[in-house]
């Protein structure tokens, strides 16, 4: 499940409204990551159809972005939210196919820089996303090539498109324009629909509105690969009849979208084919998914189950009265299960620290909060969530850091003192020791007994600190002296 930074939270985000975003993406592509900030995923590899989630934004050449980069595999998708910077040439991508989405928001270059991406990468524009950039670098130096092929620059010159051609159309890949979204609705057999079908290139994305019926076997879009998205929509199919995709087609589901059929004795026969691979049938029989386990996931595509990523917007932790109080927030989840709270000293071994059961599927922004009732330790302490989906499928979000000190065992009393100090500590043998505020030792003494009574009768007024130590625990405690 998209964790993520937040958006840093991207925060503030949104965060799950970009479920449409996500969902386009998630169909295009494996893991998506949701660039901004603090979200960074995890250094594990990520398995072919896991959904990473990450937000970008600010310097592309940033150590927080540069990280992601490095991170990402064939398949997944960086979603930029606010605005991406290109001020430096990125060539971390080159051999990776990758998605990248700008919805609402825009990659600027600001300088003569070029961005390499994988030859069967994408770039979606959702909304009012662009590509632009400052005026006097507006030419043929500022450019996206796709492997070694130079197929966008800011004017057009030297390559096929200008970030123009871009912005006018869905997005660009290593073929060229992506059209806009085609859109849907009755029967798949009616002559409307028919020739949106046939119009439909790879890379598409058809949005079925409120009911597409499979009223007989379609073929028109078994060579194309395009993305067939139900959001809040239906895809019901009225017979024995068959749907065949490309080998590349995606299938996603947002906000009860879902797959049925008018009778249940349809079986095995209403299916799904990618290619020429039957992948999902009604009930499961001869095929990999039933209707059901597609519709509990989000989506399939020829790989799996393909479910959209829980989109993190935040993710801190603070200190109050000695506890560690964590705090996160989504703006969108499929799937989810719960989340795991890990803690660590090192970043290196994680003990899960407790449990919050996660909202399934939703597309409002919640927020959770757990509360770490340890206590502080002193130096440092790493937090991070381990989010599962209700199939397994898991994911670990950014690390956030807290620093702090072990409350104090010992109580030293009265204070402001007079002529005694009283102390209790049950630290066995200890050793006492009291210096001014330049260092300099004043009194020391061993202790061997949980209560002391100290003699400063001696000791001139003022502000002094009382050192207590042993070989496994060191307090100080700061007190005054008024005679």
């Amino acid at each position: 499940m998209e964790l993520q930074n937040e958006p840093n939270v991207k925060q503030e985000q949104k965060l799950l409204k970009i479920v449409i975003v996500a969902s386009i993406i998630t169909v295009i592509a494996g893991a998506v990551f949701f660039l901004a900030g603090n979200l960074l995923p995890s250094t594990k590899s990520l398995a072919k159809d896991k959904q990473a989630k990450n937000g970008i934004s600010g310097s592309i050449g940033s150590d927080e972005n540069l990280e992601i980069f490095k991170n990402m595999a064939n398949g997944d998708t960086l979603v930029v939210e606010k605005k991406l910077g290109i001020d430096e040439t990125l060539k971390l991508l080159q051999d990776k196919d990758v998605v990248i989405v700008l919805e609402d928001y825009e990659m600027r270059w600001e300088g003569e820089y070029q961005l390499y991406l994988g030859k069967g990468s994408k770039i979606i524009m959702l909304g009012k996303g662009d590509l632009n950039c400052i005026n006097k670098y507006v030419g043929g130096e500022s450019a996206i090539f796709f492997g070694e092929t130079k197929l966008v620059s800011a004017d057009g010159t030297d390559a096929k498109y200008s970030f123009e051609d871009v912005n006018s159309s869905s997005g660009v890949y290593g073929d060229g324009l992506i059209t806009k979204s085609l859109s849907v609705s009755g029967g798949v057999k009616s002559k409307v629909n028919q020739a949106i079908f046939e119009k439909a290139m790879n890379g598409d994305t058809i949005r079925v509105d409120k009911i597409l019926e499979i009223d007989g076997t379609l073929e028109s879009l078994k060579e194309k690969d395009v993305v067939i998205l139900l959001d809040k929509a239906e895809l019901k199919w009225k017979g024995k009849y068959k749907l065949y995709l490309g080998k590349g087609g995606k299938i996603v589901l947002m906000n009860e979208g879902n797959l049925t059929a008018s009778e249940k004795n349809y079986g095995v026969d209403a299916s799904i084919f990618f290619d020429d691979y039957k992948l999902v049938s009604y009930t499961g029989g001869t095929a990999k998914y039933s209707f059901e386990e597609v519709n509990k996931s989000g989506g399939v595509s020829y790989d799996g189950l393909t479910p959209l990523p829980v989109k993190l917007v935040r993710f801190e932790t603070t200190i109050e009265n000695n506890k560690v109080l964590i705090k996160w927030a989504t703006a969108s989840e499929i799937n989810n299960s719960h989340f795991d709270i890990q803690r660590s000293t090192d970043t290196k071994t994680w003990k899960v620290i407790g449990t919050v059961k996660g909202h399934g599927n939703s597309t409002n922004l919640i927020n959770y909060s757990f509360i770490d009732n340890s206590g502080m330790a002193s130096g440092t302490l790493y937090y991070r969530l381990h989010q599962v989906d209700f199939n397994g499928e898991d994911d670990y979000g950014p690390i956030s850091v807290v620093n702090g000190e072990k409350p104090k065992v010992a109580k030293v009393y009265p204070n402001p003192a007079s002529d005694v100090l009283r102390i209790s500590f049950d630290a066995g043998q200890y050793q006492l020791t009291i210096t001014d505020l330049t260092g300099s030792v004043v009194l020391s003494k061993e202790v061997n007994t949980d209560f002391e009574s100290v003699d400063i009768s001696a000791i001139t007024n003022g502000a002094y600190m009382v050192k207590l130590q042993n070989e496994t625990i060191s307090e100080s405690h700061k007190i005054v002296i008024r005679h």
